[in-house]
């Protein structure tokens, strides 16, 4: 069950990507400083509406089992963060550091939270968890 999940989580990196771009180019010339924010919450919803309609592929499993696959979803969203962030894009760690700040606006920290809790949320909400 948690290698199909990775199948779902994999799916959230073009969604990801997308919405880095519509940041950039629609929202921060148009919200300057809100951009982050709605960006996070935007990325968050996109997150819960793929999750909503891809657990259920993957059956009842145990209550455990979903908060497992959220562990494993926070995880290598933020590995892959820093990953991306510093190798392929070489930022300093300061700047990907910085992300994780949210008195600067930056919700991601709330972006790796949702990641983690969308498994069993979704997984109750669609009656999968026992």
């Amino acid at each position: 069950m948690l290698l199909k999940s990775l199948w779902i989580w994999l799916s959230f990196i073009p969604l990801a990507i997308a919405n880095g771009i519509l940041r950039e180019k629609v929202l921060s010339p148009r919200i300057n400083d809100y951009a982050l924010p709605v960006s996070a919450l935007t990325l968050c919803l996109m997150i819960a509406i793929v999750s909503f309609f891809a657990i259920p592929a993957l059956g009842q499993a145990r209550t455990s089992a979903y908060i497992e696959m959220g562990y494993l979803w926070a995880a290598l969203t933020v590995a892959f963060e820093f990953w991306m962030g510093r190798f392929l894009l070489h930022k300093p760690w300061s700047e990907l550091l910085s992300a994780y700040d949210v008195s600067s606006g930056n919700l991601w920290l709330i972006v790796v939270i949702w990641t983690g809790l969308v498994p069993y949320s979704v997984a109750k909400l669609r009656h999968l968890a026992f």
